[in-house]
């Protein structure tokens, strides 16, 4: 739930789909249309004001143009900034920087609009009468976009801070909404004790306040919890008690979609085949009346699984069909989006650029009026010697200035060159959405250590084997980035266009390529570059594991107890002369079995009161002692945020464990 400034209704966002639910109930009182005159009417006033009104007004016409034009909408948020800082209080400054965090949650750079979040929370502390009610939202907002990020240890931080503002106020607005979010985090590792608890106080505000509404979505959060745990009576009893409210409810055709594809996992669950069917046919009919793909592509997975126990295996293929070709759209949307965002976010910086370019220009033009004057007087008083000697003093330094300038014009544009590279890179990695729609669970760590990342990874299903390929390319950075997309780009060619199916012959082949490719076939050739490798093939049929490394080792988890599998003590590329054999080792894995990959940054990440290396074996024992893999996911998080505290990042970081 994401709290919008100077509105009473919040906008929701995160996968949680109660959460989306309540938007689209709400959303129909929030949609207010500014008519052209009012606008007209705005921008004449603004152009026409002075002091602190004229910082309103900017404000106003930024949120007048966040649906029809974002950049317009940054222009005039920051311009609001600007005048606040000159001339505002603390509490327009904070006002500000909330306006921007709102617009860079819009463009889907969460990492900048938390940025700013946090800025209008520090703001608000300072204050010395802090508005709670607001800075509790702001702390809602952080935790909502952490939650996204799936930071879940940093989301779960700022939900608690913001229901202790709550509470410290005595506010109830919003707070059972705010519980119900803290929950489903909590579900979402398997904290499940936790969720629960929040679940009964969210229950217990909205019987006090008699708020039939988020009553209802407690209950359907009740559902979604205990359906995520296995209780599935309980499940049931809560989601058809949350419907047969939002059944009343006009305009509930999302919310009902989603909750009706919920109710028919749970009775799915327990063996009711044709009350699950009628159900996952209600849920899909209203999904397509919607065109609401995360739900389709669920409720055809649904009755797949229906029809294939069934033996009816018309209808299975049928449905298995529709659920990949709504995969393969999902995935080409949220690769559009990706890519959207970083256009986006590159012209903003371009803008910014230019608006910077302009502001110098003008300063040198005050500095050349200046000059000349200058040179003048000095020319009246020490005559024409002295003028001289002045004037081309003044000259060398103006050439130095702009050769300064030049040089930083031209810095600024590598640095954003090389930031839309790394937006472009990672659109062509696949998104932790894609990897758990293959897996039962899945958990990814990628973190370059400069801007762009040597380290890459690549996961691609054919028939009935997923290939899952990590590396960890030679230094870091832009070389490191170009010698990624080149691993990549050949890994594709052998894998999806040769068919090459066995670990050990694929980096057999990788090797040759990478060889050809950097001419290290050559005797005289000096370039060394190289990756190490590790590759896994899984066949989801048998769930028989193959795994061979180039000096990466992979980690198995079986019944509990893990194993660390060693590469070879060869690279791919490099000055090698002997021609490397790959060996590849075999394992069967069951149903809650997994593996986990990873790179050198990882374990060799300095830090700790003695400021050693993380070591394999640290990273080992947290694996094992993790009892599924979103609980790996925040315990690993919070023990390298405090192995490294303020110590910088040494190299490029990457880990992809998967559950079977």
């Amino acid at each position: 739930m994401l709290y919008f400034s100077n509105s009473n209704l919040p906008i929701f966002k995160y996968n949680s789909m109660r959460i989306i639910g309540l938007f689209v109930f709400l959303a129909v009182f929030n949609q207010i249309a500014i008519a052209q005159n009012k606008l007209d009417s705005l921008l004449f006033e603004y152009e026409n004001q002075t002091g602190t009104d004229k910082i309103d007004l900017a404000f106003s016409i930024s949120k007048y143009y966040d649906n029809i034009d974002l950049f317009k909408s940054i222009d005039y948020a920051r311009e609001g900034l600007e005048f606040s800082n000159e001339f505002g209080s603390e509490l327009d400054i904070q006002n500000a920087n909330n306006r921007l965090g709102i617009i860079f949650y819009k463009i889907g750079d969460l990492e900048q609009s938390n940025n700013y979040f946090l800025k209008a929370i520090k703001i608000s502390m300072k204050l010395d009468i802090p508005d709670l009610q607001i800075e509790s939202k702001l702390m809602n907002n952080v935790a909502n976009n952490y939650a996204e990020l799936k930071q879940e240890a940093l989301a779960i931080e700022y939900y608690k801070k913001s229901l202790l503002i709550k509470r410290e106020m005595l506010d109830s607005g919003y707070f059972s909404l705010t519980l119900n979010n803290l929950a489903l985090t909590y579900s979402a590792i398997g904290l499940y004790d936790s969720a629960y608890l929040m679940l009964k106080e969210a229950y217990t505000v909205d019987k006090v306040l008699n708020d039939s509404s988020s009553m209802a979505y407690t209950n359907a959060s009740l559902g979604e919890v205990f359906l995520n745990e296995g209780i599935v009576d309980s499940a049931i009893y809560y989601l058809e008690k949350s419907l047969a409210f939002f059944n009343k409810v006009p305009e509930s055709d999302y919310v009902l979609a989603f909750y009706y594809l919920k109710l028919g996992d749970a009775y799915n669950a327990i063996n009711k085949k044709n009350e699950s069917k009628r159900l996952y046919n209600f849920a899909l009919q209203k999904s397509l009346e919607l065109g609401v793909m995360s739900i389709q592509k669920d409720c055809y997975k649904g009755l797949y699984t229906i029809a294939n126990a069934e033996n009816d295996y018309k209808r299975a293929l049928e449905y298995v069909t529709n659920y990949t070709a709504i995969q393969d759209s999902i995935f080409k949307v949220e690769s559009a989006q990706k890519l959207s965002a970083i256009e986006t976010s590159y012209q903003i910086r371009n803008k910014e650029q230019e608006i910077s370019i302009l502001n110098a220009n003008a300063q040198v033009d005050e500095l050349k009026f200046y000059g000349a004057a200058g040179i003048a007087f000095v020319v009246i008083i020490l005559l024409g010697f002295m003028y001289y000697r002045y004037y081309f003093k003044v000259k060398s330094n103006y050439i130095l200035q702009q050769k300064n300038n030049t040089i930083q014009l031209q810095n600024k544009e590598i640095v954003d060159s090389v930031e839309y590279a790394k937006g472009i890179q990672e659109a062509i990695l696949p998104g932790v959405s894609t990897i758990n729609s293959l897996f039962n669970s899945a958990y990814l760590c990628y973190r370059p250590s400069k801007i762009v990342s040597g380290d890459f990874y690549w996961v691609e299903k054919i028939d009935n084997t997923i290939v899952v390929v990590l590396a960890d390319g030679t230094g870091h950075g832009v070389p490191g980035a170009f010698l990624s997309v080149m691993g990549a780009s050949i890994l594709r060619q052998i894998i999806s266009a040769d068919k090459i199916c066995n670990p050990g012959d694929i980096l057999s082949e990788l090797n040759k390529k990478v060889k050809e490719v950097l001419g290290q076939t050559n005797l005289n050739n000096t370039l060394k570059d190289g990756m190490d490798v590790a590759v896994c093939m899984l066949n989801v049929e048998t769930g028989d594991l193959s795994f061979s490394g180039a000096k990466r080792p992979v980690l198995i988890k079986k019944d509990g107890d893990v194993q660390l599998i060693k590469g070879e003590r060869f690279s791919i590329g490099g000055d090698q002369t002997e021609e490397p054999i790959f060996k590849v080792h075999h394992f069967n894995l069951t149903k809650g079995d997994s593996f986990l990959l990873f790179t050198d940054g990882i374990i060799d990440q300095f830090g700790g009161d003695e400021n050693k290396k993380f070591m394999s074996s640290r990273l080992t024992d947290l694996y094992h002692k993790a009892p599924e893999m979103k609980v790996f996911g925040v315990s690993f998080e919070e023990s390298m945020q405090n192995w490294m505290g303020e110590k910088e990042q040494t190299d490029d970081m990457l880990l992809l464990a998967i559950e079977i």
